[in-house]
């Protein structure tokens, strides 16, 4: 009798230990960029200043876009940006909710002029679909001479 109660409770253990469990956190359906970090990017526009009038380093603000849509603009620049400067971030107050998860996505970052159109620097792209099961806090991301980080907020 003892043999067979000890086989049967081996048999429950076994069974139970080879249940799979279901804990996997669900894909994400949203998500919100909430900053920007620009780690490195180019410090002269092809050897020239930035502002070529008085010859400072870039007014760097950044912009969420594709190809046909600017869905934000970052209200503020950081001046004259040096490599002493970077790395700096640009909070999004409240964070930017991005309308699809299934659309490619530039940072792009740019140089303010206050006299002229802005410059463009460079941008880097990003399909946020590709990291919703993971959901990262933050990416970094790399274009040329340019890395930034996103911070993400997911739902």
């Amino acid at each position: 009798m003892k043999k067979l109660i000890y086989s049967f409770l081996f048999a429950v253990v076994l069974m139970s230990s080879c249940q799979k469990k279901d804990d996997a956190t669900p894909d994400a359906t949203n998500v919100t960029i909430t900053s920007v970090k620009v780690i490195t990017m180019p410090l002269t526009d092809n050897g020239s200043a930035w502002d070529a009038t008085d010859g400072s380093g870039a007014d760097v603000y950044f912009k969420i876009e594709n190809a046909s849509t600017v869905f934000y603009s970052h209200p503020q620049y950081v001046q004259n940006v040096t490599s002493a400067l970077l790395p700096f971030i640009q909070t999004i107050t409240n964070g930017y909710k991005l309308p699809s998860l299934n659309q490619s996505y530039n940072i792009g970052l740019y140089d303010y002029d206050s006299l002229s159109s802005d410059d463009f620097i460079s941008s880097i792209s990003f399909l946020p679909s590709d990291y919703k099961k993971d959901r990262p806090a933050s990416k970094t991301f790399t274009n040329g001479l340019v890395q930034v980080e996103v911070s993400f907020s997911w739902e």
